[in-house]
C-alpha cells in the first residue's frame, strides 16, 4: 500500500523535533515559558469546569504554581 503525502516515514515526531531543534541552536524550549503555558493551559481547564479543583491545586502544585481560586487574573 502506497504511503499518502502526509506520510513521513518510519520515523518518530520526536526525532523531528529534535533535529529542528538541533538546527536552530535550540537545545531546549524556555523551561519557564513552557511552565507558565502549562499553568495557563490547567487554569483555563479548571475555569471551564473540565477539571475538579482537587485535580487542578494538585497538578498545579507539581508544576511549582501558587495555588488561588483559579478565577483571579
Amino acid at each position: 500500500m502506497a504511503a499518502g503525502p502526509g506520510h513521513r516515514g518510519g520515523g518518530y515526531p520526536a526525532a523531528a523535533g529534535a533535529v529542528t531543534d538541533e538546527e536552530s541552536g535550540t537545545e531546549a524550549p524556555d523551561r519557564d515559558e513552557d511552565d507558565r503555558r502549562a499553568r495557563q493551559a490547567l487554569t483555563a481547564l479548571f475555569r471551564r469546569g473540565l477539571i475538579p479543583e482537587a485535580e487542578y491545586r494538585a497538578r498545579l502544585a507539581r508544576l511549582g504554581g501558587a495555588v488561588g481560586d483559579g478565577h483571579g487574573g
